[in-house]
């Protein structure tokens, strides 16, 4: 009967489990799932801000009076420069029941300026906090009424270009070698991983940028910048900014010396590509990225280096920088659909 087969365990109504059932789910239960344990790696090696960070230098906030010039002569920052309540002291009241940590981008000039910041990352993070209070304002929806869709793209824009400026300016040309000589992954900081990462990241955002800018003939202006670039980067030695600690020639110095031929033969090239770019200029002729990415190439791609693949390859890392430089505001102008003239101030 089906109340004999319940009784026995026999049945699927009211079948009661096994002592063997019963371990096993007692021990799958007690058992953290792998799910669980993935997320808890993942979170142990997401960057922290309670990871060390290097304070910053003097060569730091150099290179960033350079990326905040140029990023202050994009014309959209109207709305960013001061505070709230000098643009728009109607809002005030909605303004601060959603946003608890207000900052604009005149307080970060202003602090960079006076050299306030202990390190970098404290930089960044007040950027971010600028166009994520913007975001967080016009999707809120107690801001419903009073808010503009635009405002959203237009921080999501921003957010983009500074990023790009960052990774060019505030990195050198080369990844620094990791500080942490411990091998196992539990000791190693998650931001110097982070930072580490960042290097190959760049390498592949610049190439996009290349690849969409390739056709855009430069403006006069942008020749004359990119020239004198190459003549700062020739007369330093092969330094494209003071990130760059060292000479090209100290870099390697078992293959290089004071009277290297191969060398001189690099430099020489670029200081010829510099006077063509300045005449191209000076003659309003049309030149794009790509032909400049092309002869930036030529220079240390001839037969001088054939034998010495490390050297080649320190002139290709920093050249390529001194590129990506040039190129993130015209991808930003691009972009937005306008020449190159607001970029350049002219």
């Amino acid at each position: 009967s089906k109340s004999k087969a319940a009784g026995t365990g026999k049945g699927k109504t009211g079948a009661s489990p096994s002592g063997k059932a019963k371990k096993a789910a007692a021990t799958k239960r007690k058992s953290p799932s792998k799910d669980a344990a993935g997320g808890a790696a993942l979170r142990a090696a997401m960057p922290s801000l309670e990871d060390p960070v290097p304070p910053i230098t003097d060569q730091d906030y150099a290179n960033l009076e350079a990326l905040m010039i140029q990023f202050c002569r994009v014309p959209l920052l109207a709305e960013f420069s001061r505070p709230l309540s000098m643009l728009h002291p109607e809002l005030v009241t909605v303004y601060s029941k959603v946003v608890k940590h207000p900052v604009d981008l005149g307080k970060v000039c202003r602090s960079v300026r006076r050299r306030e910041y202990r390190d970098t990352r404290a930089v960044r993070l007040e950027m971010w906090r600028i166009f994520a209070n913007c975001i967080k304002f016009h999707c809120h929806p107690s801001t419903r009424e009073g808010a503009i869709p635009s405002f959203v793209s237009i921080a999501l824009h921003l957010r983009e270009y500074f990023n790009a400026l960052w990774e060019e300016y505030m990195l050198p040309s080369e990844a620094p070698a990791p500080t942490s000589k411990s091998k196992s992954k539990a000791s190693v900081n998650p931001t110097e991983a982070a930072y580490q990462k960042s290097f190959k990241t760049r390498e592949e955002r610049r190439k996009k940028r290349l690849v969409a800018t390739a056709t855009t003939a430069l403006s006069s202006r942008c020749l004359e910048r990119v020239a004198s670039e190459i003549e700062s980067f020739v007369d330093s030695g092969g330094r494209v900014d003071g990130l760059d600690t060292k000479p090209i020639q100290s870099v390697k110095e078992d293959e290089a010396t004071n009277e290297d031929e191969d060398y001189e033969a690099v430099m020489g090239a670029l200081m010829e590509l510099s006077s063509k770019l300045a005449n191209l200029a000076n003659e309003n002729e049309e030149y794009s990225v790509r032909e400049l990415e092309v002869d930036l190439k030529k220079c240390y791609s001839r037969d001088v280096f054939d034998d010495r693949p490390a050297l080649r390859k320190t002139f290709a890392v920093r050249l390529s920088r001194l590129l990506g430089k040039s190129v993130v505001p015209i991808y930003e102008t691009n972009c937005r659909g306008v020449n190159q003239s607001s970029v350049w101030g002219c």
